[in-house]
């Protein structure tokens, strides 16, 4: 399977793995990870060993996989799950909301739908 990713990429998908190549045919990342999301922002979110990450469009890692779920950048943030909850990181996978969620949307025009634990 292939499929345009953004930033001038298709995600390419082999015998169940997946990777990511250019405009050429080459491969930038060769088709090794278990899920790949398209491109958004300028990364990608990639699942490696049952773990979530994010990488650039030169195929680098910039957001080591450590997390249960990942969604794709808008708005700079990125949702993910980890440790029984939700949260946000920015683009250098720093926390930048760090309440624990239990359901979260992406953010639209500086706005994100929550829904918080009650304790």
């Amino acid at each position: 399977a292939i499929w345009y990713a953004g930033e001038d990429l298709w995600a390419v998908g082999i015998n169940g793995t997946f990777g990511f190549i250019n405009a050429n045919g080459k491969f930038i990342v060769q088709p090794n990870l278990q899920l790949v999301y398209s491109f958004s922002e300028g990364l990608a979110a990639f699942q490696t060993n049952e773990k979530w990450g994010y990488l650039d469009k030169d195929g680098n890692v910039v957001i080591q996989p450590i997390y249960q779920l990942a969604w794709n950048f808008t708005e700079e943030l990125a949702r993910v799950a980890g440790n029984g909850g939700i949260i946000f990181i920015n683009k250098q996978g720093e926390v930048v909301l760090s309440p624990l969620f239990l359901d979260i949307r992406n953010f639209s025009e500086g706005l994100a739908r929550v829904q918080v634990y009650r304790r």
